[in-house]
């Protein structure tokens, strides 16, 4: 049979969360699906962003790694210099990301990432 209190209460829970009052019920997901869906999506994105992430920190790393193996004797740099270097290197970093995070609202993460990963690779 169909329970009336049921639906009063799904549409007073609709309404409190801000949506339209609708006769639609919500999808219920069986847990098998849900857990095949989270272990595809797992072992799809998660190496790639921790392969991402490792050479993003290598990336980030490299200029201290180059101070302490003797860089700064080897180019004959100042304290200053290394600074100005710093700098160079971190501004662009930091201009780009913000207009990167504004990209993935127009263009899927999936073909964003990819154009990223070639376009770091080529650089």
């Amino acid at each position: 049979m169909y329970d009336d209190s049921k639906t009063e209460q799904a549409d007073a829970e609709h309404a409190s969360l801000g949506r339209a009052q609708s006769n639609e019920r919500a999808i219920a997901y069986d847990e098998a699906e849900t857990k095949r869906v989270l272990r595809k999506v797992d072992f799809r994105v998660v190496p790639l962003l921790t392969l991402l992430y490792i050479f993003s920190f290598l990336d980030r790393s490299n200029i201290g790694n180059a101070k302490i193996a003797g860089m700064m004797e080897d180019l004959d740099m100042s304290g200053a210099q290394y600074n100005a270097a710093l700098t160079v290197f971190f501004v662009p970093y930091i201009l780009f990301e913000i207009p990167s995070n504004m990209a993935l609202k127009v263009v899927r993460p999936s073909y964003w990432i990819a154009f990223m990963i070639i376009s770091w690779g080529t650089g």
